[in-house]
This record gives C-alpha cells, sequence and structure tokens, in this order.
C-alpha cells in the first residue's frame, strides 16, 4: 500500500511548492519532515502545513496511483486552504471521501 503521493501546486509567491497527500503512515509530519536529507534543497522540502493526510490514495482501475487525480485534489485541498486556515502546529488534517471526488474512489 502508498503511503505518500506528492504534488507540486501553483504558489503566487514561489511559483509552485509540494503538496504532500498521505494514509496513516505510523509516525508523525513533523518527525517524517527531521528525517528529509539536510542536503535537499529548500524547494524540494515539503513544508509541514503542506501535508494533508486523506483515507485513501487515488488509484486507476489498474492499481496504478492516478497522477492525474493527485494533482486535481491536491490543488484542490491546498486552494481551499490558506495559511491563516492551518497555521504550522497544525498540520495534519483528516480529509473525507467527499474530497476525493468521483476518481478518487
Amino acid at each position: 500500500d502508498r503511503a505518500f503521493a506528492v504534488a507540486g501546486v501553483p504558489d503566487a509567491s514561489r511559483g509552485e511548492r509540494l503538496v504532500v497527500l498521505y494514509t496513516e503512515f505510523g509516525g508523525t509530519v513533523d518527525g517524517l519532515l527531521g528525517k528529509l536529507d539536510a542536503d535537499l534543497p529548500k524547494i524540494a522540502r515539503p513544508k509541514a502545513v503542506d501535508f494533508y493526510r486523506v483515507k485513501e490514495l487515488p488509484v486507476l482501475g489498474s492499481g496504478k496511483l492516478d497522477l492525474q487525480a493527485v494533482q486535481e485534489l491536491a490543488k484542490k485541498l491546498a486552494a481551499s486552504s490558506s495559511s491563516a486556515d492551518h497555521p504550522a502546529g497544525k498540520p495534519e488534517r483528516a480529509v473525507d471521501d467527499a474530497a476525493h471526488g468521483e476518481r478518487g474512489r
């Protein structure tokens, strides 16, 4: 089972930012971010506020990750959240099945 999917979404200040969709993985977002290689450029490191917990990642009938649906869901979640909606202290929030739309079921 896949636990993570990463997509780039438009960002007004940086051009693009990374959004991470994830299912249960037995850790915390802060713990995961702490394990990222310190040599990664800042642009390649997602921010804690850009992690969204979902019940399941969208997959195609073949069982492969549905990259288009991941991209659409990431854009939708990022657009519906502002920095006031999810301060850095509360990066994890569950997304119900309705956020997946028809493709993610």
